[in-house]
Order: C-alpha cells, then sequence, then structure tokens
C-alpha cells in the first residue's frame, strides 16, 4: 500500500522551501526555490503551485505557512490571537485552490495584549509547534523559544500554548548597516563570532546607552585605533545581538530561569545566537530547522485530517 503523503511548505517573502513528508514524519523528498512572495503576480503563484504539486506528488494535503496567508500573498488569512495551540491554527485555516491544487493555508499568530504591544509572525509557528514535539519538558510550565533569523523571535509559552512573543529586526537592521550608510565602507568582511564580537555584546551590559549612539561609536573606534577595521562587522554584529537580548530580557525576566532555551534557526544563526546568550548567562540548545519545521507541519497535518467535515 501507497504511504499517504502531504506537502509542507513555507512560502515565506524571499524563498519557498517544500517537504514531501508521510506519515512518519519522514522527508521523502524536497524542492526549495528563492521565489518567494514578494514580486509575484496571482499567474506566478499558481506556477509555483502547480510546479511544485508536479514534483512532489503528495496524495494526502498540500499545506501553505508564512507570506503566502498575507495580504501580499495569495489570500489574506487573519492572524489567530494568542494564546493558541495546534488544533486553534488547524481551525482557523484557509482551504483555497491554486492553480487547480487545493491547499490550506495557515494563519500565523498575533499577540495583542502584551506590555510591549502588537506582534506578528507568519510561518515561525510550525516550527515552534515542531520544537514542542521534538524537545521534553517544553509542554510544562513556562517555557521559552527563540527563533533566530533576520527576523527574530523571543517567544513565551505556558503549558505548551503560544501566550506572548517579541520580534527583533536585527538581522536586518545589521544586514542593512553592511549594505549602505555611514558603516558599509568598514563592513566588507563576514563578521566572526571572535573577540571583536565579544567586544561589541559586552559593551552593551556595561554602558547600556541607545543603539545608535553605540552604532556611531564603531566608526569612531576605527578612526581612533580602538577598533581594527577588520573586524567592523564582527564588533557591529556583538552589539545588535547583545541589544536584541537585553530586550528580550527586560521583557521576559523568567528567561534566566530555563534549564536551555531552544534555538531555532539555520547554522550561522543559531551558532551565533548561542555564543550571544551564554555572554548573559543564558543557555542555548540549537534545535534542527528542518526537523522542527516536519514534525509541526505533521502535528498540524494530524489535527487539521482530524477536523469536523464543515
Amino acid at each position: 500500500m501507497t504511504s499517504k503523503t502531504f506537502v509542507a511548505a513555507n512560502w515565506a517573502s524571499n524563498y519557498f522551501r517544500a517537504f514531501l513528508v508521510n506519515e512518519d514524519a519522514a522527508v521523502i523528498d524536497q524542492l526549495s526555490h528563492d521565489r518567494g512572495i514578494i514580486g509575484l503576480t496571482r499567474a506566478d503563484m499558481e506556477d509555483v503551485i502547480v510546479h511544485a504539486n508536479k514534483t512532489l506528488k503528495p496524495t494526502a494535503g498540500f499545506y501553505l505557512a508564512g507570506m503566502v496567508g498575507s495580504d501580499m500573498g495569495w489570500e489574506k488569512v487573519p492572524y489567530c490571537e494568542c494564546p493558541s495551540t495546534i488544533d486553534k491554527l488547524a481551525s482557523n485555516s484557509l482551504s483555497a485552490s491554486i492553480g487547480n491544487v487545493d491547499v490550506s493555508i495557515l494563519p500565523g499568530l498575533c499577540v495583542t495584549n502584551s506590555s510591549h504591544g502588537p506582534d506578528v509572525m507568519r510561518g515561525e509557528e510550525v516550527e515552534l509547534f515542531g520544537a514542542l514535539n521534538l524537545l521534553d519538558g517544553l509542554n510544562e510550565g513556562t517555557k521559552f523559544i527563540v527563533l533566530a533569523g533576520r527576523h527574530s523571535k523571543w517567544v513565551k509559552l505556558e503549558n505548551g500554548k503560544i501566550v506572548d512573543f517579541l520580534t527583533s529586526m536585527s538581522g536586518e537592521l545589521f544586514d542593512s548597516l553592511r549594505d549602505k550608510g555611514l558603516l558599509s565602507a568598514l563592513m566588507k568582511n563576514q563578521p566572526q563570532l571572535d573577540d571583536a564580537f565579544w567586544g561589541g555584546l559586552l559593551s552593551t551590559k556595561k554602558r547600556p546607552v541607545g543603539l545608535g549612539r553605540e552604532l556611531f561609536g564603531v566608526r569612531a573606534k576605527v578612526m581612533t585605533g580602538a577598533l581594527d577595521k577588520e573586524k567592523t562587522s564582527s564588533y557591529a554584529h556583538g552589539l545588535f545581538l547583545g541589544a536584541e537580548i537585553i530586550d528580550a530580557v527586560q521583557q521576559f525576566p523568567e528567561l534566566n530561569n530555563q534549564t536551555f532555551i531552544p534555538v531555532i534557526g539555520k547554522q550561522e544563526y543559531t551558532e551565533a545566537y548561542l555564543h550571544a546568550m551564554s555572554g548573559f548567562s543564558l543557555k542555548g540548545r540549537a534545535v534542527d530547522v528542518v526537523a522542527a519545521t516536519v514534525n509541526g507541519f505533521s502535528l498540524y497535518h494530524s489535527t487539521f485530517v482530524s477536523l469536523p467535515a464543515p
């Protein structure tokens, strides 16, 4: 008997990544490219889905998370308000047809009653629920998970429910700073997790002034010889991550109580976050982003197919 398979796809602003998954949460095949949602026409979106469906050939569902459900995507799917569970996500998904392929688009999450103001996510919620399924102990009490990336998220959970989160654009801001502006000429090298990185990180702890002041100080350090020009990127990277962690700890002081904090993301991001968190006495543990994604979609699939017929 042929195993039932489904497509688990994250369609973000700048990439499309899909996995063909069987009932045992094993990846059978995969497809990825850079045709993200931004800039695509309706016809382009249909081409992406039709191609993925023909390539991966699912037999039991095609699920989409990410910016495809935003106002820039195929159709806007309203966010689920936190607290949220995988059941709530499944119940609030949108069934649609894209290029004659039947799909289910996940809604994403929002929090509006947090003390730091409203916040939203699309796509990362699948990784979060996958991590809950992968790691023991995360479903009990107050726990935190870090989603490391260009728009990193520090997520609070209560007994397995996502109740609050904080998003930082420090990754995107760092990349923008390297591309253009006052410091771009000094930041040609790739950042390293070296002494300069630690110098920037610890500077945010010693002198908690505004990040704008710290960043202008980077150029002043180079001009006066206090910082090697070749290490400017590493130092600035440390500043950004240090400032982000300070924000997270101020918002969620209970972070200091957790034995280890799962960190989900690409290797280059998770390594940087693990180093930076250790400088603030936070113990992180890397979680494979593919495993978290696939496990999250598998939980979603089993929940979605068990919903009562509309």
